[in-house]
């Protein structure tokens, strides 16, 4: 579903936890984004939410 009120990741430009990122909810690549534009590393993304690297 999309929500009318979103544009783009811009709703999800805040500090990011790990804890964030190990709990997947529908809103998980969103924080995945702001992560990697945060400075989070591929293989710290891995560790966090066992998501394939090459995914």
């Amino acid at each position: 579903m999309v929500d009318e009120d979103i544009i783009g990741f811009e709703p999800y430009a805040r500090t990011v936890t790990d804890d964030e990122l190990s709990i997947p909810t529908d809103k998980r690549v969103f924080i995945l984004a702001t992560a990697l534009r945060q400075g989070y590393s591929i293989e710290r993304l891995f560790e966090l939410t066992k998501i394939d690297r090459w995914f």
